[in-house]
C-alpha cells in the first residue's frame, strides 16, 4: 500500500510508528528525517545511519545494517542510505521516503527512492510505503 502525502509532520510519523513495529525513515539530504525523529516518542530502538557510516566499510554497510537489526522486533532505521538495507533484505513493515530537501540547493536522491519503491512493489501484502513531498515541524507551513 502506497500513501502519498504533500507534507509529513511528527504527528504523522508518530501514527506510522504506532501502527508498524519495524520502520525505515529515508529521504533526500537534509529532508527532515531528524526533524521527524525529534518530534516523536519512538518507543523502540532508533539506529541512525550517520552513526554507523564512519565505522563500517561502505561495501559492507547494507549487510551490517541487516545483520544488526535482523533480530530486533521494533526499530527505526533512519538515514538517507537506509534504502540500501532494504535492497539487501532488511525486513520492515513500513518505509517512509521524504522527497524534497528543506534546503533548496540540496537535490533529491532518485536512485535511493527507486530502491524504496522497488521494495514496496516486491514486499508481501500488508507492508506500507509513505511517500511525502516534504517534512515540516508541527505548525510550520
Amino acid at each position: 500500500m502506497i500513501e502519498h502525502l504533500e507534507t509529513i509532520r511528527p504527528a504523522d510519523f508518530q501514527r506510522i510508528l504506532d501502527e508498524h513495529a519495524r520502520v525505515v525513515l529515508a529521504g533526500a539530504v537534509r529532508s527532515g528525517k531528524s526533524l521527524l525523529l525529534d518530534g516523536v516518542k519512538p518507543g523502540r530502538e532508533v539506529l541512525k545511519t550517520d552513526d554507523v557510516r564512519g565505522r563500517v566499510d561502505w561495501e559492507k554497510f547494507p549487510g551490517f545494517l541487516v545483520a544488526r537489526l535482523r533480530d530486533v522486533p521494533r526499530f527505526v532505521l533512519a538515514g538517507m542510505p537506509a534504502p540500501l538495507a532494504l535492497r539487501a533484505g532488511l525486513e520492515v513493515d513500513a518505509a517512509v521516503w521524504i522527497e524534497r530537501s528543506r534546503y533548496p540547493k540540496d537535490g533529491t536522491s532518485d536512485g535511493l527512492r527507486a530502491m524504496v519503491e522497488r521494495w514496496e512493489a516486491e514486499a508481501p501484502a500488508g507492508r506500507a510505503l509513505v511517500l511525502a513531498e516534504r517534512a515540516l515541524r508541527e505548525g510550520e507551513t
